[in-house]
């Protein structure tokens, strides 16, 4: 069988090569500039502040959580104590609550600013003599 040749495909011009995100951004006027800076910065901070309360909302779930299991052991426990004689308790770890968490922290950072005030305090205090030797 004979093949048929194909006719040559014309010739194509070059293509530009595709432009990046900022590259776009850059060729806007600045009115739009600023339209896409106030747009991507309330995305942004949306997506903060929904990742921030998951984040929250997952601390006072397990609190919550918590306290219901311990309210669950101390209620079958009066059921317990009431058919046995009393036995020394041991008290369950428990770990900090929200504002014991926040006022050690600020206790923390109060210690830390007072401990950078003294460090400004004793250079400024310092004799104020410099001695320079030529190399």
């Amino acid at each position: 069988m004979d093949q048929i040749p194909l006719p040559p495909s014309p010739p194509q011009a070059p293509r530009e090569p595709q432009k990046s995100f900022i590259e776009k951004l850059q060729e806007l006027d600045e009115t739009m500039k600023k339209r896409v800076l106030i747009a991507g910065s309330a995305v942004l901070m949306a997506l903060v502040v929904y990742v921030w309360l998951g984040y929250f909302n997952s601390i006072v779930t397990s609190d919550q959580l918590q306290l219901a299991d311990e309210g669950a052991s101390l209620s079958q426990g009066t059921q317990a104590a009431a058919e046995q004689p009393a036995a020394p308790s041991a008290t369950p770890s428990q770990t900090p609550g929200f504002w014991e968490q926040l006022g050690g922290g600020m206790v923390s950072l109060y210690h830390d600013a007072a401990s950078g005030a003294k460090h400004i305090e004793n250079a400024l205090g310092s004799p104020k003599q410099y001695t320079v030797t030529p190399h």
